[in-house]
């Protein structure tokens, strides 16, 4: 095992070695002001981005719930709301096959309707 004192040494070897590899910031009279300018120049190109993420995330909600409105409320149009249009085929077929019907039982049509059967 390592005794702590050369662990101790070692650290203190390395905060050594990145003092001078960096030189300590200066803290002058204007230090915070010019700080506050670097990060506010970082910051210009990425407020309108964050503007319109947030405007396309309210608009992807607004339709999302538009759309779900639509399907839970109850359509209101004249066809689908009393009958389909196959319905209304339908109907319209039987209402043809009935008056062909009818047409083919006239009086005159009928046996004994003359009076002959008698």
């Amino acid at each position: 095992m390592m005794e702590p004192g050369k662990h101790d040494h070692r650290l203190d070897e390395l905060f050594a070695a990145y003092r001078e590899a960096c030189s300590p910031p200066e803290a002058g009279a204007d230090f915070m002001p010019r700080l506050w300018e670097r990060i506010e120049s970082r910051r210009r190109w990425i407020d309108p981005l964050w503007r319109w993420a947030n405007g396309l995330a309210a608009l992807a909600a607004f339709a999302s719930l538009f759309f779900v409105l639509l399907q839970v409320l109850p359509a209101k149009s004249s066809l689908t709301a009393t009958r389909s249009y196959v319905e209304m085929l339908a109907e319209e077929h039987e209402t043809e096959e009935m008056e062909i019907q009818l047409a083919s039982w006239s009086p005159s049509a009928r046996p004994g309707a003359d009076g002959a059967g008698r």
